[in-house]
């Protein structure tokens, strides 16, 4: 087995866990935060009010129960991004397609079993537990969901590049072509994950990995000439 090539942070060494801060201040601060989002929510808009409050939910009972129920654990966390986009999307009246919602909770899912993967690697090279919902995944299950979970990505990519919606929207039938860097963005990310046995943070391999960064660039920038020229 390659070893890992990151450090993992353990959670022990965050600021609560390592009693930087205590458990008194952290409630303090959280309910401050929570009352000044849905404030800030309530004052843009009411359907934003309610989408948080429902964000709010979720996130109270992924912490008391759902985090520890293999799969569970996971759909939460791609419903609370989806959620974000709805919210931003009824916040600044920028049109949400149906098609970015389902990809949006398809990448969610696909980078949480990624984390899986990496958790799982966690207790096999250090007997290191980090959550209980690991024991309802297995090496197979995890690296079987994330190949399909790329494939249906790249259809639904594909799909909504070809819809009428986006060609009428950008004047142009050729967005499909942007499909390559889509593809070769996944296919380096699974290589990070199943090769390198690297970090599953896909924040951290986006600020470090240059062949990620060159492709995220050449979409944006096909994606320009494509619309603009």
């Amino acid at each position: 087995m390659t070893e890992r090539k990151t450090e993992d942070t353990p959670k022990k060494t965050r600021p609560l866990a390592a009693r930087r801060i205590t458990i008194r201040s952290a409630l303090s601060i959280g309910i401050i935060l929570t009352t000044v989002g849905l404030l800030g929510s309530a004052y843009l808009d009411i359907s934003a009010l309610c989408m948080t409050i429902l964000y709010l939910i979720l996130n109270v009972f992924y912490t008391v129960k759902l985090k520890q129920a293999p799969f569970l654990d996971i759909l939460i966390v791609a419903f609370g991004f989806v959620i974000r986009i709805i919210v931003g999307g009824v916040v600044t009246g920028i049109k949400v397609y149906p098609w970015i919602m389902i990809m949006t909770f398809l990448l969610a899912l696909f980078l949480a079993m990624g984390k899986r993967r990496d958790d799982l690697l966690l207790f096999r090279n250090h007997g290191e537990k980090v959550r209980k919902s690991i024991d309802g995944y297995t090496m197979k299950l995890v690296d079987s969901s994330m190949l399909v979970l790329a494939a249906v990505m790249i259809v639904s990519y594909i799909i909504h590049m070809l819809s009428s919606e986006i060609i009428s929207k950008f004047k142009t039938d050729y967005l499909y072509l942007t499909t390559v860097f889509v593809v070769l963005g996944i296919m380096r990310y699974l290589q990070i994950i199943f090769i390198q046995q690297s970090s599953a943070d896909p924040v951290e391999i986006l600020w470090k990995d240059s062949f990620i960064q060159i492709v995220i660039i050449g979409w944006i920038t096909m994606f320009a000439l494509l619309i603009y020229l």
